[in-house]
């Protein structure tokens, strides 16, 4: 079955989403089946290096950007 690891808050470099975005990456390279869901505003570029670590698993990546 599928997990979801669920990450509501501002979403930038300073809260840690990109090592964050980095672990789940590698559970998902060891055979886990997990999907990260982003919840929140996005405040710098941090959303562009998430995409790029998830450029083949993009499947397992959600992101609902709530920018003001």
């Amino acid at each position: 079955s599928l997990k979801v690891i669920l990450y509501m808050g501002r979403i930038n470099y300073e809260k840690g989403v990109i090592c964050l975005s980095k672990a789940v990456l590698s559970l998902i390279n060891s055979g886990e089946k997990i999907a990260l869901v982003l919840i929140g505003s996005v405040e710098d570029d941090s959303i562009t290096v998430i995409q790029k670590i998830f450029s083949k698993n993009n499947s397992h990546l959600v992101i609902l950007d709530h920018t003001k």
